[in-house]
């Protein structure tokens, strides 16, 4: 008999939670979008994609790189000579 009390009360609530999760991260994601419309493309773009850290150019034997200024990570686009 407790134990179909306590698997009603733990049904319960996991129908509460259930319901208050989308509300919860409709709530959490919404200053997130709000921030993302605000910043514009290029700060994303110079952001490490390893710890999101601006990222700086450099030349590097006559080849220009990106390097990270916090992990020291260096990238270098295709397209770029």
């Amino acid at each position: 008999m407790a134990s179909s009390l306590e698997d009603r009360k733990k049904g319960i609530e996991d129908e509460y939670c259930r319901g208050k999760e989308p509300e919860a991260l409709a709530k959490t994601r919404q200053p997130l979008r709000e921030q993302e419309r605000e910043q514009p493309a290029q700060a994303t773009l110079m952001r490490c994609p390893k710890c999101g850290v601006t990222r700086e150019y450099l030349a590097f034997q006559e080849i220009q790189v990106e390097r990270c200024t916090g992990c020291r990570g260096v990238w270098r686009d295709p397209w770029r000579a």
